[in-house]
Formats: structure tokens, sequence, C-alpha cells
């Protein structure tokens, strides 16, 4: 009785959510993307990044998709990865960086592979180890990031000879984050040579050859087939986005990079038409001046949502029509210009980025004006998501 009372709730929320606005997720588009990034990346396993309850998407949307590709998940943290557990995900999952040391007892109780960035965390995960065979470990190796892990090619290699004698542990594979990947070549390059010699360094330290991983979204399409790895890690281009700096990639980069199809559509519904009797301002703190006879749309979406604030004017389509959000978003709703649009009405649907029937917003253009990134916004968005 009581599940299903809960169930009953949620629903009625899920249904309450949507017809106000909602994240679109295109099936087709995931489905092509995760086929690019395996063709740019062969042999490689895909080990798809689901952090940050996969960008905002929601993971209960994106496992479903994802699942026939890829061979293994990271993750942020130990609660991304007890979730997938919990949908029943079975295959490896890798957590960045290892988690807080007070709950690293969880990586054993869950089977999670813990990303190790230095010796004293090392050491703690060690201790914990009570199994008679030992459980595998990845190392995280500093080539230029600057935010974990040692940067001295001498303290890396002293943390692979202190886990070399670490018998409960066993060094599966190393990883690395690049930091430019989506703009200057010759940083990457560097950052690429420097972490194929540490992998030399581990691979004698070991006497053995370790599984590689440094090929995230922005660097699988430049370089997963020229320097191969064991091991890519797709996030934000599953879903056909990016942040590519077009000046930095050259023309074969380019031509790379347009096989991506954008997944995502943000719609919102228009709630109310205003009419404008006479000249005066709009909203809060009266920063927009609006003319006599000018027609706007109340939308049902705002900063409550995740929506960027601030008096933007950004571009967004409805019916087909191109026109602008008008001065600061509210808590649940925002307003547009519909004066040309003569056709507008309630319940008609509002397109922010993605594809309307004839026209097609992109994501950067929408964020250009936000001033942010898509992982920024993506992860701060709390609307509904929805795969069609």
């Amino acid at each position: 009785m009581i599940l299903n009372a809960i169930r009953h709730f949620q629903q009625d929320i899920d249904r309450a959510n949507q017809s106000k606005s909602l994240l679109l997720l295109d099936r087709q588009a995931v489905i092509h993307n995760l086929e690019q990034i395996k063709s740019h990346s062969m042999p490689a396993g895909i080990m798809a990044v689901l952090k940050g309850n996969a960008y905002g998407l929601g993971v209960k949307n994106v496992l479903p998709l994802v699942e026939p590709y890829a061979k293994a998940y990271a993750v942020d943290n130990l609660a991304e990865a007890i979730e997938l557990r919990k949908l029943g995900v079975k295959k490896k999952i890798l957590v960045f960086e290892g988690g807080i040391r007070d709950c690293l007892d969880l990586s054993l109780q869950y089977n999670i592979t813990p990303g190790i960035s230095d010796i004293e965390q090392l050491l703690a995960y060690d201790k914990l180890v009570k199994t008679k065979h030992p459980v595998p470990i990845w190392l995280l190796t500093n080539i230029g990031f600057n935010r974990s892990g040692y940067r001295e090619d001498q303290m890396f290699e002293l943390l692979v000879k202190r886990a070399a004698l670490c018998k409960k542990l066993h060094v599966e594979a190393m990883y690395a984050h690049m930091t430019n990947a989506h703009a200057d070549a010759d940083i990457s390059l560097e950052q690429i040579n420097t972490f194929f010699s540490r992998v030399k360094t581990a691979n004698s330290v070991l006497q053995r050859k370790v599984a590689t991983s440094l090929f995230a979204s922005h660097a699988i399409l430049r370089w997963g087939q020229k320097y191969p790895t064991n091991w890519v890690r797709p996030g934000l281009i599953i879903y056909g986005e990016h942040m590519y700096d077009f000046s930095k990639l050259n023309e074969q980069e380019k031509q790379q990079m347009s096989v991506l199809k954008p997944a995502l559509s943000l719609q919102a519904r228009v709630m109310s038409l205003v009419s404008i009797p006479s000249d005066q301002y709009l909203g809060y703190n009266q920063t927009v001046h609006v003319k006599k006879g000018m027609r706007l749309a109340n939308v049902g979406i705002g900063f409550g949502k995740g929506f960027p604030s601030g008096n933007l004017n950004l571009p967004v389509l409805l019916k087909d029509h191109f026109t602008h959000t008008l001065g600061e978003a509210g808590m649940d709703i925002l307003q547009i210009d519909v004066t040309h649009i003569l056709s507008a009405k309630p319940l008609d649907w509002v397109t922010f980025f993605g594809k309307s029937d004839k026209h097609f917003l992109p994501l950067s253009q929408f964020l250009s004006k936000a001033g942010t990134s898509p992982y920024q916004f993506l992860t701060g968005l709390k609307v509904t998501t929805k795969t069609k």
C-alpha cells in the first residue's frame, strides 16, 4: 500500500514537472555518437563517464542507451558508484581519485575500483583489504592538470614502487586528466608524451604492462587512434556537445568533430500572454523598457530550474520563429517577445536550444550569452529529462 502510494505520488510529480518544461534526449543521436566514439578509439574499451548524474541528464535515462557500448563506467564519487550498483550495473566502475578515505571500505563492499592519487591514500586502502586475492586499483598521474596526483616524475615513480609492495592490491591501470584537449594541440601533445613516459616507468617498476586511459571527451576524436590506449572515457560528447575551440583545430580535426549529432533540446511551455498597453518597464528592478503594443509570452521555466539569470536577451524558437528572452528570469517564469508571432498561444512549446520542426539552435549559441559552460549549465539544470 505504502509503496503504491509513493509510486502514485511520483508519477503525478513527474507529470506535473513535464507539463511545464522538458529536456529532450534524442536516443538515435546518442547511439550515433557512441558509434562514432567507438570507431575513433578501437580497440580501446569505452568507459562511459556518468558523473554529475550523467551531466544532469539523469543516470536512469542515460544508462539504457550507453549500456550496449560501455564496457565500464567512471564517476566522481562513491555515492554515484553505489547508485549505479543499485541500478543493477555489474561492470567495472572507476571512481576518479578514489573517494573520501573515511568511506574507502565502501569500494570493497560494492566492488568499485578506486583511482589512487597519492601514497597516503594507497596505504589507507591497502590497510582495509582483507580478501585473499589482490583487489584492483588505478593510479592517477598528474601530467599538468595539477589538481590531484604527483607532478614530479620521481614522486610518481615512488607511488608505483610503493604500490608494488602492497601485496593485497593489484595496479590494473593508470590514467590522467588532460587540460587543453578542446583547444591547444601543443600543450596536449606534451601531456600525451608525459603520460606515455610514465606508463613506461610503471611498466618497468611492476615488470609487466598496465592498462592505460588518457583520452576523455575532447581528446578521443583527435588522438584516440593515433595514440592507442586501453580505455577511453567519453562524457559530454555522448550527447553531441563539446567546447572545441575551432580556431585551434586543423581541417581534419574539424571534419572529425562534425560527425557528432546534438542530442539535447530544452523546451518550456507558454503559460500565458501579456499585451503591453503603454510604454513601461518590465519585471524585477524594472531594467527593461517595453513599448506600447508589444506582446510577451510568459514561459514556464526560471532560475529555480537552473535557467541562467540576468538580462541576457537569449535567442529562442517558437513555432519556428526566432525571437528572444526579455528581462531577467524569475524563479518559475521568464518572458519572451512574441510581438511578431501572431499565432503564439498558451501551451505552445518554446525551444531554447536543440531542434524545432524546421530550425536548430545550438547549445553553444545559447551558452555564449549565458556566460557558462555546458558542464556547469547541464549539471545545474533541474528539468525532467525525457528520452525520445
